[in-house]
């Protein structure tokens, strides 16, 4: 085996790696994107229940809240 063969080995091995390392890094980008966009959801769903406890908690913020409603659904 000469060197000319020895270098196409390595350098097929070399772009073989590259691929490898692409389809690794597109993996890892989806899945954060994912957990992103999944916290982000949690969080808004946080705030929310937030808000309705406040709600359900004081009677006339709940009065407040049913009367404004009432009035936008009309």
């Amino acid at each position: 085996m000469n060197w000319d063969a020895v270098g196409a080995v390595a350098e097929l091995v070399g772009a073989a790696g590259v691929i490898v390392t692409l389809i690794y890094l597109a993996t890892q980008v989806r899945q954060n994107t994912k957990s992103i966009s999944t916290s982000s959801f949690q969080a808004t769903t946080d705030a929310l229940n937030q808000v309705n406890a406040l709600i359900a908690d004081n009677s006339d913020l709940a009065e407040i809240f049913t009367a404004v409603r009432n009035e936008k659904l009309t």
